[in-house]
C-alpha cells in the first residue's frame, strides 16, 4: 500500500507539469519534445511516458491541448497578427494553423477574434 501511494505522488500531476512546461516554452517560441520536456523534469523520456500513460494521457495530446489554449489565448487576448501567433504555436504555414483554428474553435483565427464581445 505505501509502495503504490509513492508512486502515486510521483505521478500525480505529471500531465498538469507537462502541460506548463509546453505552455512556457510555446509562448518563448520553443517547440516541445518528450525529450526536451523530460530533461526539464529531470526524468527519462520513458519514464515520462510510463507516467503519462498512468494518467491516460499521451505527450501528443497534452501538446495539442496546449498549443489550443495558447492560441485562444494569442487570438482573444492579445492584437497579434496571426502570422505572429502561427509562429509562435509552431505552425510551419498559415493554412496548417487556419485548419488547426477551425478544428478547435469552429471558425476561422479572425472570425474567432472577431467573435469577442
Amino acid at each position: 500500500m505505501l509502495k503504490a501511494e509513492l508512486k502515486s505522488s510521483f505521478y500525480g500531476g505529471v500531465a498538469e507539469r507537462v502541460k506548463s512546461i509546453i505552455l512556457e516554452e510555446l509562448s518563448i517560441g520553443s517547440i516541445s519534445s518528450l525529450k526536451s520536456t523530460s530533461r526539464s523534469l529531470k526524468i527519462s523520456a520513458r519514464s515520462l511516458q510510463y507516467a503519462l500513460s498512468n494518467e491516460g494521457v499521451t505527450f501528443r495530446a497534452i501538446f495539442a491541448d496546449a498549443r489550443k489554449e495558447l492560441a485562444h489565448d494569442l487570438i482573444r487576448n492579445t492584437s497579434y497578427n496571426f502570422k505572429y501567433v502561427c509562429a509562435t504555436l509552431g505552425f510551419c504555414d498559415k493554412s496548417s494553423f487556419h485548419k488547426s483554428s477551425l478544428r478547435w474553435f469552429g471558425m476561422t483565427p479572425q472570425q474567432y477574434r472577431d467573435s469577442i464581445e
